[in-house]
């Protein structure tokens, strides 16, 4: 073997790599020494060198980045600079950070740089502005990915125009530092991508960051839509924010949409998107004042119906119980799931046997800010052990973190179902506040992590292993920080390191000296944060020894009613108008309540409507009065007085009370109303807690409206001739097929709750003439969706000698006067104008579309649906298309074609992008009840037969009425009964009407709850009934 020094080895590798090697490396010397002998060594080195390229002026030697431009500039195809790079990496093309905010990412002051290194940064700054582009533009031909810092000193717009037209560039990731250098930024010159990762850094506190943010995001977002309109394979899509703030942060910004509202819902963008990431980022926001509809989600997901993997850290939870709940519409099936947030709807979707959950992250560090983990601590382990019950058979990574006090992982083994849980460990310990660290890398955004990793220290206890059974005694895991290493153990020694790929080494006095320094600091704030504790447990000694002698002085007065006061009139808060000036009587429950010095206000609740009342003197320092809560119910007697002008109360006047006693007085402290119940509870909770949740203004104003909503149909019917009818709930036939109904045991005799009273409306019309009913109807259907109930209040009506056209006519003319007289009378015109602000009403003629038009609109829109085999199960594929047995791969999308029923999905996703009223109408036969009169064809014709049917569609709701004529002639209902199965003995009754004087007729169904929430604009169906079941739930 021939011998070479180590000057020749660096001249040799220098040449043709193009990268400095030292000259005193020995270890360079036996790699020249074996490239020397095994030509194959190019071939299985060079590609593992030079697959990635990093730019990084800040950390990297001079010399060593201007070997790295020359190579660039090689014109020489094979070169491996040219031939190998697939990914750059552009970290700093600046070597130096400015101290003020503005300049971004981490801080270095001029101040510290000897003048050597100032000189060599200023050679390093010109060196990059004369030759980066023009290096640039020369190499690095092949590339795919490119992840890119940017920074405000950064050539932005040439870098762009080069890397925009790179053939091979199809991963872009980008880390913009703060809010001065995304606005600008062309990111609509890129096209074709299929991954593009978004990062937004900042630090805390910085607000005119935030401001900066709604002044120019929207902007950027419609270059953002451009790009992925684009990028027809773009596959994933990643967001994400450094820090979790609410954008919207001040009244005067609240209302500013900041992203265009059709972002990803473009016709040609993001149908082959899998995998979706909005991390500390919230699309939109989940209420009515943001200026973009609350069914964003829905429509984002039934146009994602591609989506296999999304990562949600970080959002808001009422974005997140929203985002659940449109899964739960959708035909998404997910794989793959990452979130920070547990809610009831999650727990739901992840509980469906359909759902091909592979794996499953949850880090759970909110629960203690917004959940109450007395009533809710039991959500993490729902989670856990669904998952295990339902999804073990596929389930590959499971991971569950709560507040960082607790980890769960799941080892899945190779034989299915058979999952080992590792023990709890202990947590991570974590700098104290104020302590040496928070450096930038300790966030990180996908595979976008910040250019440096926080410094490490170790103490000699050692490190601690997360496989089971490994290290059997407890042991500690590295300090992030020197300084709070030091602080908590004291007499330790310490090894250190500056990244996770560096090896523990002894720190240098200087860096000790410093640690001590911040040790002291902290054990500084620590003993301030004792004192300024010990202050306040001293306040609140003397506060409640102060409140304690003044319970005691209240316990010594005691109101009587003043018999010499003329005599009160006891009166409904509804009433109470007529009685000003007068003295009155009143009843009802605290529902506020606040408290000054001397006087207490009062906001009273009687169900008829509100009171203000006021408490002073002698009546506001009683006991009762000192110790009064909300919810208690009291007896009040006072004066009613007119508010001042300016002033504003519910009814326009004010009780001032004389005398009042507590009837039944509510609990306080940790039993009190708003602890079991509030704003933030679990969807769950409420659930639970119905009967409480119902005391609220808008749950009540929900039922008040219903109670409206019902008069007014009922009004509207009766001036159309129809009489109400009560039909029976138990009953021996079926009427929307036997799958959904539920059965019971009747005295012997099998028999269901009712799912419709149709059949028993029929038998009306020869004695009665047009009849309906206000029933419930009872479906068994294992449905979670927004729009579905297991019991709900059906509205339904038949109607002789009638056309098809006479139907759909009178259900429109039903609908529209329903919402005249609601509208035209101030008490359910007030309650449409709280609950549903911007309401219009329908516009008539109402549109008319056939089945067919239908089919044809979706496939013009591109709007698909998951492809299922003969049992109706949905098809997954694998990246060649080929159909796949074991759960893997991505749902088969496919057009839809006549014959197919139109999901709930796909026909809400058309309803709201017409935006009115729709008829749909002529549904083939098969996909529609026995009793369906069917459009006559001409003999011998060939294709589907079609009923006279239609379901009205509302927006934002989807279908509320459905309907159809009924079959007149009996042997065409016999033979229907045969097509079905259906034995017709028990239907004798039903059979006769044809037997003993037929007649053309039809009839419909309204939901009422559906339509409720369509005119109260509620999310879900659930809001607009009492008590709603669902499966699952038939408690309280």
């Amino acid at each position: 073997m021939p011998k070479s020094s180590s000057g020749i080895t660096s001249r040799l590798l220098g040449k043709d790599w193009g990268y400095p090697l030292r000259e005193d490396s020995e270890q360079l010397v036996h790699l020249a020494l074996l490239r020397t002998t095994c030509r194959a060594f190019d071939a299985a080195i060079q590609p593992i060198l030079f697959s990635e390229v990093s730019i990084d002026c800040l950390y990297t030697r001079f010399d060593i980045v201007v070997h790295q431009l020359s190579c660039f500039e090689d014109d020489n195809p094979t070169a491996p600079w040219n031939y190998y790079t697939r990914k750059l990496r552009i970290v700093n093309l600046d070597a130096f950070f400015d101290k003020t905010v503005s300049a971004g990412g981490v801080q270095y002051l001029e101040t510290h740089f000897s003048p050597e290194q100032r000189e060599q940064t200023k050679k390093m700054k010109s060196m990059v502005q004369e030759r980066l582009l023009l290096s640039l533009r020369k190499g690095l031909p092949r590339l795919e990915s490119l992840r890119w810092f940017v920074r405000i000193g950064d050539p932005v717009e040439p870098l762009v125009a080069h890397f925009s037209q790179l053939p091979a560039l199809e991963s872009l990731e980008l880390v913009f530092w703060n809010d001065k250098v995304f606005p600008n930024f062309p990111l609509d010159a890129f096209s074709n991508l299929t991954k593009l990762g978004l990062f937004f850094f900042h630090s805390p506190g910085q607000h005119p960051i935030l401001r900066g943010w709604v002044n120019n995001a929207r902007g950027f977002f419609e270059r953002l839509h451009k790009v992925i309109e684009a990028s027809p394979s773009l596959e994933s899509l990643q967001i994400g924010k450094r820090f979790r703030y609410e954008i919207y942060n001040s009244s005067e910004l609240e209302d500013r949409p900041m992203f265009p509202s059709e972002l990803l819902l473009s016709s040609s963008g993001a149908r082959n998107l899998h995998h979706l990431a909005l991390r500390r980022f919230d699309l939109v926001r989940a209420s009515n004042n943001t200026g973009i509809p609350t069914t964003f989600y829905p429509k984002l997901f039934a146009h994602l119906a591609s989506l296999t993997s999304v990562d949600f850290t970080g959002s808001k939870s009422s974005t997140e119980r929203a985002v659940w709940w449109a899964l739960l519409d959708s035909n998404v099936l997910l794989t793959s799931i990452r979130v920070d947030y547990v809610n009831d709807s999650l727990v739901t979707y992840i509980s469906q046997p359909k759902v091909p959950l592979e794996s499953l992250t949850l880090l759970l560090e909110r629960l203690d800010e917004d959940v109450n983990w007395k009533e809710n601590g039991n959500l993490p382990r729902r989670i856990y052990t669904t998952v295990l019950e339902v999804h073990s058979g596929r389930l590959r990574h499971l991971d569950v973190q709560t507040s960082g006090q607790t980890f769960w992982g799941l080892e899945c083994l190779e034989s299915p179902g058979q999952a080992q849980a590792i023990k709890p460990t202990p947590a991570i310990p974590t700098p104290a506040p104020g302590g040496e660290g928070d450096a930038a890398g300790s966030d990180s955004f996908g595979s976008l992590n910040e250019p440096r990793d926080a410094p490490r220290a170790l103490t000699s206890t050692g490190t601690r292993s997360l496989i089971p059974g490994a290290i059997e005694k407890r042991v500690e895991a590295p300090y992030q920080t020197l300084g709070f290493a030091v602080y908590t153990q004291s007499s330790a020694s310490y090894l250190i390191r500056k990244d996770a790929q560096a090896e523990y080494a002894e720190p240098t006095q200087s860096a000790l000296k410093k640690a001590k320094k911040t040790a002291e600091g902290i054990e500084k704030k620590r003993k301030k944060q004792l004192e300024l504790e010990e202050r306040e447990r001293q306040a609140k000694g003397d506060e409640k020894e102060k409140r304690e002698k003044l319970l005691e002085e209240s316990k010594k007065i005691v109101l009587t009613e003043d018999e010499s006061l003329p005599k009160a009139t006891k009166s409904k808060l509804l009433d109470l108008a007529k009685y000003r000036t007068q003295r009155v009587r009143v009843f009802g429950w605290v529902h506020r309540l606040r408290q000054q010095k001397d006087i207490i206000f009062i906001v009273l609740r009687d169900g008829t409507g509100y009171l203000q009342a006021v408490l002073s003197g002698r009546v506001a320092q009683t006991y009762s009065a000192l110790t009064l809560t909300l919810e208690s119910s009291v007896e009040l007697v006072g004066t009613l007085q007119e508010v001042p002008e300016g002033k504003t109360a519910p009814g326009g006047h004010e009780l001032v009370v004389d005398y009042w006693t507590v009837v039944g007085a509510a609990p306080g402290g940790d039993d009190a109303f708003t602890n079991r119940l509030n704003e933030k509870s679990d969807p769950s909770i409420q659930a639970d807690l119905r009967h409480l949740v119902l005391r609220g203004e808008t749950a009540s104003s929900v039922l008040r409206l219903r109670a409206n909503m019902l008069t007014a149909f009922r009004s509207a019917l009766i001036s159309h001739n129809l009489l109400e009818v009560t039909p029976p709930c138990l009953v021996q036939t079926q009427v929307e097929g036997g799958a959904t109904l539920f059965k019971l045991d009747y005295y012997g005799q099998p028999a269901f709750l009712t799912q419709s009273s149709q059949l028993y409306l029929e038998t009306c019309l020869p004695s009665l003439g047009d009849v309906f009913c206000v029933q419930e109807s009872f479906r068994a259907e294992n449905s979670h969706t927004r729009r579905h109930l297991s019991e709900y209040t059906h509205l339904e009506a038949e109607l002789a000698f009638i056309t098809f056209e006479d139907l759909m006519n009178h259900i429109e003319d039903v609908i529209c006067k329903t919402v005249d007289i609601l509208l035209a009378d101030p008490i359910s015109a007030g309650l449409i104008k709280q609950l549903n602000p911007n309401f219009v009403p329908p516009t008539r003629p109402f549109m008319r579309m056939a089945y067919v038009d239908a089919i044809a609109w979706l496939n013009e829109h591109k709007i698909q649906h998951p492809a299922e085999d003969e049992q109706g199960n949905v098809i997954k594929v694998d990246e060649k298309g080929n159909p796949t047995t074991d759960g893997s791969g991505t749902v088969l999308m496919v057009d839809h074609k006549v014959g197919d029923d139109i999901a709930e999905a796909a026909e809400r996703l058309m309803t709201d992008e017409i935006g009115k009223p729709i008829f749909l109408h002529g549904f083939p036969a098969e996909l529609k009840a026995f009793y369906m009169k069917k459009v006559p064809t001409q003999a011998g014709s060939e294709g589907p037969v079609f009923t006279e049917s239609c379901d009205l569609l509302m927006p934002n709701v989807g279908e509320i009425v459905g309907g159809s004529m009924r079959i007149a002639n009996q042997e065409e209902l016999l033979a229907a009964y045969k097509r079905e199965g259906i034995d017709p003995e028990p239907y004798y009754w039903f059979t006769d009407q044809r037997k003993y004087g037929t007649c053309e007729h039809g009839g419909y169904g309204l939901g009422v709850e559906r339509f409720l929430a369509w005119l109260a604009n509620r999310y879900t169906v659930r809001e607009c009934s009492l008590y709603p079941r669902w499966p699952g739930r038939a408690t309280p």
